[in-house]
C-alpha cells in the first residue's frame, strides 16, 4: 500500500509539472525537458515576481505543486483502506 502510495504521488507530481511546463508560453511546447530545470524556472519566475530568495521560491514552488497530487494519493488511501475492510470481513488475530 505504501509502494503504490509512493508511486501515485510521483506520477501526480511529475505529470502536473509536465502539465504546468506544457501550459506555459510558449503554449503547446516543452521548453525544458529536466523535471529539475522546469522547477527552477517556475521558482525563478516566482522569484521575480515575490522578491523571495531563489532558494525560498524553489522551496515554495514545489510545496505548492505538491499539494494536489498529496490530496488525491490521500483521498486514494483512504477509498483503498474502506474497500479492503469490506473485502476481508475475516482477520487472523
Amino acid at each position: 500500500m505504501l509502494l503504490l502510495s509512493l508511486v501515485l504521488f510521483c506520477g501526480l507530481f511529475v505529470a502536473l509539472t509536465y502539465g504546468i511546463e506544457f501550459i506555459l508560453p510558449p503554449f503547446g511546447k516543452l521548453y525544458y525537458i529536466d523535471i529539475i530545470e522546469i522547477l527552477n524556472s517556475l521558482s525563478m519566475t516566482l522569484s521575480y515576481k515575490i522578491g523571495l530568495s531563489l532558494k525560498m521560491c524553489f522551496i515554495l514552488t514545489v510545496v505548492v505543486i505538491s499539494i494536489i497530487p498529496l490530496i488525491i494519493t490521500l483521498y486514494m488511501n483512504v477509498r483503498l483502506r474502506k474497500n479492503r475492510r469490506k473485502i476481508c470481513k475475516y482477520r487472523l488475530k
